[in-house]
């Protein structure tokens, strides 16, 4: 009997003592109603979480040597929770303490409300990255216009750190120093629907507007806004050019045509130079697929009269020492060109022209290197790069490397980088080199956009929500925006009328 009591005892002491540890857990773990975004890790800085009620519960289960405050409370350790009230864009913070001996250290974890109809990417990471944060846009233009939108700052966990939005959708993001952003403001699309008219704004990140700028006569288009060393910007434009003959392409014999500007403006609207591609760039140069939408013509829409049609489309304009470099969709090229005279120096894909390189080293062949090409930009190295999306041509995306040697009239492909499960694209993208080798791509009108090593390889994938594609990806490396930074901004916007 005293050998059964025994037993008894040690059996219901061993049943108890999973209920102990239970209670003084050896990890620390939170978690929230509404749920946090990604789950919860000693490592991870900030959270984004949907509150709909206007309260979210942090529940905390802390073991002994660690006390966490939630929201300004008092520290306590053990299993408990805590209510905090909360409002769209409105962030919280908690504070993790723990006392090791005598020491003692502590972390601060942040979480901020998101809108429930902003798009968020769901980042996989699979390697080292070394981009703090990714500039987008979900939503091309065409589906935003007149629309709520959002331009994001998401860092590699794919959580938003800071945003903007209005209901007049704002496009196309560019960063104009550390402390301001401009965005672009739509006022009208053309009459084809394919690109819009308005103004860009520029915002310090408080959420101060601190500036605005129009250009006279030909209103300015989202696709592009380059900051330049003389504080002028470059952009792009369109001008209705009619009658255009389009006869030798199958076209209507007068037409209007939307022809590609590209100008140097000043803040305040000045115009500094500006190259028409009308006078340089014949209609016979434009892209088999789009010689094959003119001579179909379904759209019959007419401008000035006759029926219109977007010929160049741009797509990138970049600096380039005593000229420039434009990507232009329609004519599956990108051209440089000369500031001093207009003259076409080099011509890269579409139609043979004078100018036109030989493309060597390409698996595709040189006769059609690029379909719609995007985001032609030059890299630290020399070499100029373009998203190829490929449209017209029947393949992926794709983001290939030259070496242009202009006296030899060659491009010489250096790399092929692509990228798994995309299924085509029509429009956009963007690629960018960073100063250890990586690269930051948005891949065309899909879900995702990713950070890879020098190779290609994929260290992080970003997937945005269905039909929510952004325009560009941009990585942002300025050592002058920090989370502490964007935080203190967001918080600061919250109160701006």
């Amino acid at each position: 009997m005293r050998r059964l009591l025994t037993t008894l005892v040690f059996m219901t002491a061993a049943l108890a003592a999973p209920a102990a540890q239970a209670a003084t857990p050896a990890v620390l773990s939170i978690t929230a109603a509404p749920g946090l975004n990604p789950a919860f890790k000693t490592g991870v800085s900030d959270y984004w979480l949907n509150c709909p009620a206007g309260t979210t519960t942090l529940t905390v289960n802390a073991p002994a040597a660690t006390t966490v405050s939630v929201a300004g409370k008092a520290a306590k350790s053990g299993a408990f929770s805590a209510v905090v009230p909360i409002t769209v864009g409105k962030g919280f913070k908690w504070t993790v303490t723990t006392k090791v001996g005598k020491t003692s250290t502590s972390t601060s974890y942040y979480a901020r409300c998101t809108p429930a109809d902003m798009p968020i990417p769901t980042a996989t990471r699979t390697g080292p990255t070394s981009t703090p944060f990714y500039l987008i846009n979900p939503g091309l233009p065409s589906q935003v216009f007149g629309k709520n939108s959002y331009i994001v700052l998401v860092d590699s966990n794919g959580v938003p750190i800071w945003w903007r939005t209005s209901g007049i959708g704002p496009l196309n993001p560019t960063i104009i120093s550390s402390t301001s952003i401009a965005v672009f403001s739509p006022t009208s699309l053309n009459p084809l629907g394919d690109f819009s008219f308005g103004r860009w704004l520029i915002w310090d990140f408080n959420g101060q507007l601190v500036g605005r700028f129009n250009s006279p006569t030909i209103g300015m288009d989202p696709h592009e806004l380059v900051p330049l060393p003389n504080g002028r910007f470059l952009t792009g434009s369109y001008e209705p050019i009619s009658p255009i003959n389009l006869g030798s392409i199958e076209g209507p014999a007068q037409s209007t045509g939307y022809r590609g500007l590209v100008r140097e403006i000043s803040a305040d609207g000045t115009v500094a130079w500006e190259w028409h591609a009308n006078n340089w760039i014949a209609t016979e140069e434009l892209a088999p697929w789009v010689k094959m939408l003119i001579k179909v013509n379904l759209r019959r829409i007419l401008v000035n009269g006759f029926p219109a049609f977007d010929l160049d489309h741009i797509a990138s304009i970049e600096p380039d020492g005593d000229g420039f470099i434009v990507a232009f969709r329609h004519l599956d090229a990108v051209y440089r060109v000369s500031k001093a005279t207009g003259a076409i120096t080099w011509k890269l894909g579409g139609t043979n022209r004078a100018e036109s390189l030989t493309v060597v080293g390409d698996p595709i062949g040189g006769d059609h290197p690029l379909g719609a090409p995007h985001d032609a930009r030059l890299n630290a190295d020399g070499t100029l790069s373009v998203l190829d999306d490929g449209l017209g041509w029947g393949r992926n995306p794709r983001v290939v490397r030259y070496r242009i040697d202009a006296a030899k009239r060659t491009a010489t492909v250096v790399s092929i980088f692509t990228h798994d499960g995309l299924h085509g694209s029509n429009c956009c993208g963007s690629a960018r080199s960073l100063a250890n080798g990586n690269w930051v791509i948005n891949w065309g009108a899909n879900r995702d956009f990713t950070e890879t090593d020098s190779t290609g390889k994929t260290l992080l994938n970003f997937t945005l929500p269905a039909n929510r594609p952004t325009y560009r990806a941009v990585p942002i490396t300025d050592r002058k925006i920090t989370k502490d930074y964007l935080r203190a901004a967001m918080d600061k916007s919250l109160t701006v009328k």
